[in-house]
């Protein structure tokens, strides 16, 4: 096509000038908008220089909770350590009740030796520390049945420097003083099974340390008439539901039975004994 006006026909002329002009409104209208684009990125940039205020609350607001967390797991920690020494306590306490009915025992040596349960010669009350008489007065005492001549009264275990009595049971009552023999299980001396059970972290922890117990370590049983002697073969751990460890035995044999894990006792520690003499 000619570029010379003067060899344009009306018509082309015409259809120049209107594509001059739309060229231009595109052009004033692109510089329109850079322009509105320009003031909205303005107004976002003031709108967030607003909001940063907010930002940082957020942030205070987190930190607060931190210190919330902080100070309930202080608490927990102090409220732990609490019960620990409530329970150190108590089991002082149980050691000393031990302690008074031991020494009201004759010489096992003697040939007279006939130990008696403390509750036969004296009330419970007599052995308890003074801040607990209170309570136990308000509670039906539970009548711990009187050992036949047979049965056991004493066992020392000399590796853990243990000594201790004896009573018929293995219920709650039973256990929180004394070890406990447990009901239909042999006497000692006698064929089959003798069952022993103690605590191992409550009223004086008595059977805390028999997993400490080897292989040829002695455990001494004693009844109104005699001592036996028994000499640790094995032990393992079960779970409380694992009554196997009750059954009867063709041979005399001793099964000493407590919590474990300490504190959790969430298993049974067993220890199994022969009878050597």
């Amino acid at each position: 096509m000619s570029t010379d006006p003067s060899d344009l026909s009306i018509e082309e002329l015409e259809r120049l000038l209107a594509e001059r002009r739309a060229r231009k409104r595109f052009t004033t209208r692109l510089e329109s908008t850079q322009g509105v684009s320009s003031s909205v990125l303005q107004k976002l940039e003031a709108a967030r220089q607003q909001l940063y205020p907010v930002v940082n609350l957020n942030r205070v607001g987190s930190r607060v909770l931190l210190g919330i967390e902080i100070f309930a797991v202080l608490g927990l920690l102090v409220a732990g350590a609490g019960i620990l020494l409530r329970l150190d306590e108590l089991n002082r306490d149980a050691a000393q009740v031990q302690a008074q009915a031991r020494a009201q025992l004759p010489d096992p040596s003697a040939p007279q030796f006939a130990p008696t349960l403390p509750a036969g010669s004296q009330p419970p009350s007599a052995l308890t520390p003074d801040r607990f008489k209170g309570i136990i007065q308000q509670i039906v005492p539970v009548a711990i049945p009187t050992p036949g001549p047979q049965q056991p009264v004493r066992l020392v275990i000399a590796a853990l420097n243990l000594d201790v009595i004896v009573v018929e049971g293995d219920d709650w009552e039973a256990l929180k003083k004394w070890a406990g023999h447990h009901n239909g299980s042999a006497n000692p001396g006698q064929r089959g099974n003798l069952v022993m059970s103690g605590h191992d972290d409550v009223f004086g922890e008595i059977f805390r340390y028999i997993g400490d117990l080897k292989s040829g370590d002695t455990v001494d049983v004693y009844s109104k008439e005699a001592r036996y002697t028994y000499t640790v073969t094995n032990k393992r751990i079960v779970a409380p539901t694992d009554v196997s460890v009750l059954q009867a035995t063709t041979d005399p044999t001793l099964t000493l039975i407590t919590c474990h894990p300490y504190l959790v006792d969430t298993q049974r520690m067993v220890v199994f004994a022969q009878l050597t003499r």
